[in-house]
């Protein structure tokens, strides 16, 4: 059975599926190879944190079969280094970490390459080589790497240049890292902007996940930021409104979708495109148990991490075992992310190989209006007579024969396994995906 990593923010937690022993470094040891799988409960507590919540979600993690937060002092020690929140890590963060691999599950933590991070507690900036030999004392596995608060007046390139400074630093000491550089640019210049596409090379070849789409912000994240006073800023110091911070379901799910889409090629087995966190049953989203599946779907089929951001201890069966299905696990997990197949309208088409057999069918309808999806099985990359599609959320499966059609509701996205019934056999354009 593969292990955990839990990563600990001010109210971050991971955990990722490897096969490794706890203690070992480098980045397959200690993530996988596959997609990071886990836990995050900085979209339910924010900094309101502390060990034993952290070890009480670790627990959960493990008595559920799914398989912690403000850690850091607000000032560094003497000597310059980063220490612990001593009121809420009683036992220090070494005493913690050795509390997690004793569990079998990895250990993390978050910090951010600024002077700052976005709770304003001591940044990076300035350490990176002192703060990788601290994270190795302390047997970290893991290192969350954000972008919030650079000097003002820093051009992007030297914030570039810092942060893949910091990057070789970690993965010089055989820790692995999480990348946030992507979203500062798609929040400075815009997806597929020069400076956007540079931060996902950038990150995908060093780092093992990146972020590349808008935080899954809640009202109370932002009630956080109002009541801090201090926003995210821009190079030039610039304040960025509210509005654009606001992860609404169709800003975090649809337009993540679309923003990932086009960046199939730089995911591979140990480096993957991060769509940020899943919150199925979390109070402060109120999102339906629909959206919670069509998110469930997209992530899947996109081999983003499957980082769970919500309270394990009071979720629900039916969400919990959403979670745990076996399939949307595989699929996520298989290796691959999913390319476009064909569109028609609104309504977007993704294969990849399923490692169960077949092909992971992904059907994203992202208008706010109801759409049909009608198009010949040779759009899909499919040539022959039948074929068997399963909805992995019901189980209910039907035969295919000649055309696909089905009916995809406004902002909706389903995920099924296709597999052949009769003078099956794949198209070549489309081989690529299946």
């Amino acid at each position: 059975m593969a292990a955990l990593v839990l990563l600990v923010v001010c109210g971050l937690a991971t955990v990722s599926l490897s096969s490794a022993a706890p203690g070992t470094a480098g980045l397959d040891s200690a993530t996988g190879s596959g997609p990071v799988m886990g836990y995050d409960n900085w979209y339910l507590d924010h900094c309101h944190a502390s060990e034993g919540r952290v070890l009480a979600e670790a627990r959960a993690l493990m008595s559920t079969g799914l398989a912690a937060a403000g850690w850091m002092a607000a000032r560094r020690t003497p000597g310059g280094q980063l220490t612990w929140n001593k009121a809420a890590f009683p036992d220090g963060i070494p005493g913690l970490a050795a509390k997690i691999h004793a569990m079998g599950l990895r250990f993390g933590l978050y910090e951010d390459a600024g002077l700052r991070t976005c709770a304003l507690l001591p940044g990076d900036l300035g350490h990176y080589s002192t703060d990788v030999r601290t994270f190795k004392s302390w047997h970290v596995d893991l290192v969350k790497i954000d972008m919030c608060q650079f000097p003002q007046h820093s051009s992007y390139s030297q914030i570039v240049a810092d942060f893949t400074l910091l990057g070789r630093d970690l993965a010089a000491a055989g820790i692995a890292y999480d990348s946030e550089l992507p979203v500062k640019a798609l929040i400075e210049f815009g997806d597929g902007s020069p400076q956007y596409m540079q931060a996902v090379r950038i990150s995908a070849a060093h780092a093992g996940m990146w972020r590349v789409a808008v935080d899954a912000r809640s009202a109370p994240w932002l009630k956080l930021v109002e009541r801090q006073r201090q926003l995210p800023r821009l190079d030039n110091g610039r304040e960025l409104p509210l509005t654009n911070l606001v992860g609404s379901y169709a800003n975090v799910v649809m337009r993540g979708f679309a923003v990932d889409l086009p960046l199939a090629a730089y995911a591979r087995p140990g480096h993957w495109n991060d769509l940020d966190v899943l919150v199925p049953g979390n109070p402060n989203y109120g999102w339906t148990d629909s959206q919670a599946m069509s998110q469930m779907s997209i992530w899947a089929e996109q081999a983003s991490p499957l980082i769970v951001s919500t309270d394990l201890t009071t979720l629900s069966p039916a969400l919990l075992a959403d979670l745990k299905n076996p399939a949307m696990i595989a699929i996520d997990q298989s290796g691959r992310q999913g390319q476009e197949l064909t569109s028609q309208g609104p309504v977007i088409a993704v294969g990849k190989p399923d490692p169960m057999g077949g092909t992971a069918l992904l059907l994203v309808n992202v208008s706010t209006k109801s759409c049909r999806f009608d198009v010949p099985l040779t759009r899909l990359g499919f040539h022959g007579a039948s074929l068997s599609v399963t909805n992995i959320w019901s189980g209910v499966s039907r035969t295919v024969t000649g055309r696909f059609r089905f009916e995809v509701p406004a902002e909706t996205a389903f995920l099924f396994q296709v597999r052949p019934e009769t003078g099956w056999a794949r198209h070549g354009q489309a081989s690529v995906g299946m």
